[in-house]
C-alpha cells in the first residue's frame, strides 16, 4: 500500500494550452489533454495546490502548508480535500507523479482475494483496448465500434464519465474487460453493457457477480449521480450461444427477444438483466 503522504505531484506545464491569472487569485486555464472542456477555473486555493506541485513537496507537507494557513481545519479534511484537488489536477492532465500513483490504490482499484477489480483511467483504456482490438470480444449490436471507440471520442466518453471501462485481474493478468454506460434518465436507475472481453470463462460466477457490484458502487462513488443504479442490461445477438450461456450462469437473466431489430434477416436480440444488490448504510 502507498503512504499517500510521501508520494510526490509535478505541475505538467506542456498539457496547458493556455492559463490567465486573475484577479481573484483563482487561475483559467485550458487543458491540452481534454480541450473539450473549455475553460477551467481554479479557486485560489486549488491554485495554491497546484503552485506545491513543484516535483518537490510531498501530498504530506502540501497539506501542513494550508494547515498553517487555515487554523482550525482538522488534517483529514485537509487531506481529503487536496486528495480531490489532485485528483482533477491529474485527470485533466495538469499534474504527474514522481513516484507511483497514489490515486490508483484510493480511488480506482480493490483487492478481492486473489484478483483485483479496477476501473480503468483514460489512457488505460485507450490502451487495453488497442491490445484487445485483434482479439474475439463483445461490443452492444446498436454500437459501431469504429465510430464509438475512436480514441478522441472514447477519451472524452470516459472523462465524462459517459462510459466507464473496468478490469478483472488474477496475478497481474487481465482476464475480464467490462464497459458500463448509465442510461440517462430524470434519475439514473440502470446501466448497458457497451463491450466485453474475456480472456478465461471459467472464472467462478461468484467472482464475476463481485465484481459486477463492486464495478457499479465504484460508478456511484466516482458520481453521485450514478448512486442509485440497481440494475445491468445486456444486449446479445442470439448467434452468440458462449456468452448466453455465461451471462446465465453469471445470474444475468433473460428478459425476452427483439426481432429483426437490426433489419430484415438480421440475427435477433436477446435481452438480459443483472440486478444489483445495495449495501445497507
Amino acid at each position: 500500500m502507498i503512504d499517500i503522504m510521501k508520494s510526490i505531484p509535478k505541475f505538467d506545464e506542456q498539457n496547458l494550452l493556455y492559463k490567465r491569472l486573475e484577479q481573484d487569485g483563482s487561475l483559467t486555464f485550458l487543458s491540452k489533454k481534454h480541450p473539450e472542456t473549455q475553460q477551467m477555473k481554479l479557486n485560489e486555493t486549488a491554485r495554491f495546490i497546484l503552485d506545491k506541485c513543484d516535483g518537490y513537496h510531498t501530498i504530506g507537507e502540501i497539506v501542513n502548508e494550508i494547515l498553517k494557513e487555515y487554523k482550525g481545519a482538522t488534517t483529514e479534511r485537509v487531506l481529503e480535500d487536496v486528495i480531490n484537488i489532485l485528483h482533477s489536477l491529474w485527470r485533466f492532465g495538469l499534474i504527474r507523479w514522481l513516484n507511483e500513483n497514489p490515486l490508483l490504490d484510493f480511488f480506482y482499484q480493490e483487492r478481492y482475494e486473489n484478483y483485483v477489480f479496477k476501473m480503468l483511467y483514460e489512457d488505460e483504456v485507450i490502451d487495453v483496448l488497442q491490445i484487445l482490438k485483434e482479439l474475439p470480444h463483445f461490443v452492444n449490436p446498436y454500437i459501431d465500434e469504429n465510430i464509438s471507440y475512436a480514441e478522441m471520442l472514447l477519451r472524452q466518453k470516459v472523462f465524462m464519465f459517459i462510459e466507464m471501462f473496468f478490469s478483472l485481474t488474477a496475478e497481474g493478468k487481465n482476464v475480464l474487460t467490462l464497459s458500463l454506460s448509465p442510461l440517462l434518465r430524470i434519475k439514473v436507475n440502470s446501466a448497458e453493457v457497451g463491450y466485453l472481453y474475456c480472456e478465461d470463462y471459467t472464472i467462478e460466477g461468484e467472482i464475476i457477480r463481485k465484481f459486477l457490484q463492486w464495478c457499479v458502487k465504484k460508478m456511484g462513488e466516482i458520481n453521485y449521480l450514478l448512486r442509485d443504479i440497481r440494475r445491468l442490461f445486456f444486449y446479445l445477438k442470439d448467434d452468440n450461444e458462449i456468452l448466453f450461456e455465461k451471462l446465465q450462469d453469471w445470474s444475468f437473466k433473460y428478459a425476452g427477444t427483439l426481432k429483426e431489430e437490426l433489419g430484415r434477416h438480421s440475427p435477433y436480440i436477446r435481452i438480459f438483466y443483472f440486478d444489483i444488490k445495495k449495501e445497507r448504510g
